[in-house]
């Protein structure tokens, strides 16, 4: 009889906890539909907007108004993300859609968002420029922030409007209700808009504020498949591929010429082939000389197409990057589309002024958001308040400059500690022909206590 009874109790437990999932499953996608938020692929936007000649950069005129302080030197070059398209369709039935852009000229503040958000007028698709500013202190079961309108195409004269909302967060479980023990999800968050000044200013942007929250993931735009950092270094020295070597072999000549008091740098660009013919021409890349004649800071372009560069250091400089070598590498980074990011390098060419050895080195991005902060925080320290920015990048350059000065030769132990905690990763190589790089890494030796605890790891890439 208990065997009975058991056969028949499982399978009908089974049987209700499938209901009880598939009806949740239904309410959730429900409440979807309800809000009128959809994705759509960057074909399908183009295809439904009949928008011709979209481009990935954005190249603003200045329309702000001059009494507007505080966005007076707001950013003018963006780079659109168009691996993530949001559709929104307000009650009115009006269709908007929203990518994430990123600014590639100002250091992104972690704490803020940038879409772009289409909408029709008057027959006519036009554009707006928003900036999410996030706060993440949570007081009282409210989670604040502000939302922002920078820019309309639609407006000669535009004027920022700034609106100020929250999310006010609730339980749907049993048990106690806080805000920390919600789980956050869709069906326990409320957004509700508070206009900081005039209340009509929340008329219609429950759908900005839905896109943003929703449109969060990686910036860029199209591209290949990620890449392994020793295969993209590798890409980068193969003859059939990248064929850096030739230019880097340039580099090497200038550090070691008698007057080695320029720097020069490359800058590395990819563009997907429309006809390989096989996988070492699936890509075409192009690798450009820059010489401006100073002494130092060579401006590497960086943009959609870009994955980076390689530059040198004089006699005067320090045979390790500066603190303005790892800010152009976040700049590359955060400018390249989504599918070049894990490309993208910066390579250093040096000669260490002891021993007269050329040194070659690779910084990689590991993690974008430590990168973003650690520069952000650098720079925005109340020390460099009120001064330019070159004169910030100077001070920076200068304090890192020192610390290499006191830590004379081990400047790659040095490197590693100064710039442990920026997402960032070190290699080396020691061939001419570029094809044996090594990772460099910080490892304890287990003599706590003598002063020399850490050593650099060096581990061959595969």
């Amino acid at each position: 009889m208990k065997n009975i009874f058991r056969k028949i109790l499982i399978p009908s437990m089974i049987c209700i906890l499938c209901i009880i999932s598939s009806c949740e499953k239904e309410i959730y996608e429900n409440h979807l539909k309800k809000e009128g938020k959809s994705s759509v692929t960057f074909r399908e936007f183009l295809s439904e907007t009949q928008i011709k000649n979209f481009k990935k950069q954005i190249k603003l005129k200045n329309n702000l108004t001059n009494s507007q302080a505080k966005f007076e030197e707001i950013q003018s070059y963006y780079i659109i993300d168009t691996t993530l398209v949001m559709k929104y369709i307000d009650p009115n039935l009006n269709e908007k859609y929203t990518f994430k852009i990123v600014p590639v000229i100002e250091i992104p503040d972690p704490n803020e968002l940038y879409n772009l958000v289409y909408s029709k007028e008057n027959d006519v698709w036009e554009f707006s420029i928003y900036i999410l500013e996030k706060n993440e202190a949570i007081i009282d079961y409210y989670d604040y922030e502000s939302l922002t309108k920078i820019y309309d195409s639609n407006q000669v004269n535009f004027t920022p409007t700034m609106l100020c909302f929250s999310t006010i967060y609730h339980c749907t479980r049993t048990g106690s209700c806080t805000a920390t023990f919600c789980d956050q999800c869709l069906l326990c968050t409320t957004p509700i808009i508070n206009p900081c000044d005039d209340p009509s200013l929340a008329v219609g942007l429950y759908a900005i504020q839905d896109l943003f929250l929703a449109n969060n993931g990686p910036s860029g735009g199209g591209g290949s498949p990620l890449t392994e950092p020793c295969t993209s270094l590798k890409n980068l020295a193969n003859p059939q591929r990248g064929n850096i070597k030739p230019l880097i072999d340039s580099l090497t000549q200038k550090v070691t010429s008698p007057n080695s008091n320029k720097e020069f740098a490359i800058s590395f660009k990819r563009n997907s082939n429309p006809n390989p013919t096989s996988e070492d021409d699936e890509n075409i890349y192009t690798n450009t000389l820059i010489n401006t004649g100073l002494e130092s800071t060579v401006p590497i372009p960086y943009g959609d197409e870009y994955i980076g560069g390689a530059h040198n250091h004089t006699e005067k400089g320090h045979d390790m990057f500066s603190f303005s070598d790892v800010r152009v590498l976040m700049k590359a980074y955060n400018g390249a589309s989504l599918g070049r990011k894990s490309d993208v390098v910066l390579i250093l060419v040096c000669k260490d002024n002891y021993t007269g050895v050329v040194h070659k080195y690779a910084i990689k991005v590991d993690n974008i958001d430590s990168l973003n902060n650690q520069v952000f925080t650098k720079m925005n320290d109340a020390d460099y308040a009120g001064l330019p920015e070159i004169d910030i990048l100077d001070r920076l350059n200068k304090k890192i400059g020192q610390k290499y000065d006191n830590n004379l030769p081990t400047l790659e132990k040095c490197f590693l500690q100064q710039f442990g905690a920026f997402g960032i990763s070190l290699y080396k190589t020691d061939n001419d022909d570029l094809s044996n790089w090594q990772k460099l890494e910080l490892e304890s030796t287990g003599n706590l206590g003598t002063g020399n605890q850490l050593n650099v790891k060096h581990t061959p890439c595969n």
